[in-house]
């Protein structure tokens, strides 16, 4: 036997050793799941219930959108909040469908959960509509506020769930809606009901049951009677990525006053002075640059730009030909001050 053919049986041995004993290489682990932004939502009691009792119990979702036990999860949440101030603003993937006995549907995508500065938020989303009988109708999609709820100020109700910031909040209810005084008023509203609905004021938002009006839908979104809460908003849970948003910077302050003073009047074989001031509208002390301006018809234009010390310099001004020369002051302004127009900062004449 050539060395060779030994060395590859010995390599054969060897390898068999390795299986027959058991032994395996480990797979490379699997990274952990990174946890995405997701709004898990029921959206109503009413919109649960299930069999020929529901309104709206025909349920289906997509685009990414789960549901178990009647409740939703809209994932992959593009947007952040500010967990200093509770800004926020995140928008969910997927869509629910609602309906019932083979008449309408209510499709709901793409929510959006949003705070305000003051703590106000909405759930708003592209809602769409059909309606089979009489006549097959259809309307939508349209972004539209579903519902608004309150949160504490500076992001206190955000609170952290892993990598991610968590807010569960009970949608607003009752006093939504003034009730209407009569038929009229609520046509006019978009409602189409009696004097006196919803109960209490108690709705989803105008808007919302406005758009579903043709529908005939939008009664299942507000108070009709006093027995139950049933169509009320049902409390959520929407998680989003914590971004602290930059603050922005402060704006440059504005130069009140532009002043010149000849200290020492220029000849045509001399260089003579000037001092120039520049004053902030705060009384802080300009620092910064000014360019100063010498013209005269017929001569050419002759300037000056020199560094501000407190907010004031003198400057030396050239040999200057005979005749009269304006003279014309520009702040060119930084980070901290407001740069200006050019102003007029008076005349001089040069006599010798």
């Amino acid at each position: 036997m050539s060395i060779t053919i030994a060395r590859r049986a010995a390599a054969g041995l060897v390898s068999a050793a390795v299986v027959t004993s058991g032994l395996a290489l480990a797979a490379p682990a699997q990274a952990a799941d990174v946890a995405t932004p997701s709004l898990t939502w029921k959206i109503s009691s009413y919109a649960a219930v299930e069999g020929d009792r529901g309104q709206l119990a025909d349920h289906s979702v997509a685009g990414g959108a789960v549901e178990t036990d009647r409740t939703v999860t809209f994932p992959n949440g593009v947007g952040s909040v500010d967990p200093t101030t509770g800004i926020a603003s995140v928008t969910y993937a997927g869509s629910i469908t609602m309906g019932g006995h083979d008449q309408y549907a209510i499709t709901i995508a793409k929510p959006t959960v949003s705070v305000d500065a003051a703590g106000k938020g909405t759930i708003s989303a592209d809602v769409s509509w059909t309606l089979s009988v009489p006549t097959p109708t259809a309307g939508g999609p349209t972004r539209v506020n579903l519902t608004t709820f309150d949160t504490a100020a500076a992001g206190a109700d955000w609170t952290t769930s892993g990598a991610l910031r968590s807010l569960t909040k009970t949608p607003r209810w009752a006093g939504v809606q003034t009730p209407f005084t009569d038929t009229a008023a609520s046509d006019a509203a978009g409602y189409g009901t009696t004097a006196g609905r919803p109960t209490e004021g108690k709705s989803w938002d105008p808007a919302f049951v406005a758009l579903l009006k043709p529908s005939g839908a939008g009664a299942f979104f507000y108070q009709t009677s006093n027995t139950n809460d049933t169509k009320a908003p049902s409390p959520f849970t929407a998680t989003a990525e914590a971004k602290i948003a930059p603050k922005p910077a402060a704006k440059p302050v504005k130069i009140a006053s532009i002043k010149r003073v000849s200290t020492t009047k220029p000849t045509t074989r001399k260089t003579g002075t000037t001092t120039v001031t520049v004053t902030s509208s705060t009384g802080a002390a300009v620092t910064g640059q000014v360019k100063v301006t010498f013209k005269q018809k017929g001569q050419k234009t002759k300037t000056k730009t020199a560094y501000l010390s407190a907010g004031t310099r003198v400057l030396t001004v050239p040999k200057l030909a005979r005749g009269k020369w304006t003279v014309s002051v520009k702040y060119l302004g930084n980070a901290a001050f407001a740069r200006t127009a050019t102003v007029d900062a008076g005349a001089f004449r040069v006599i010798k």
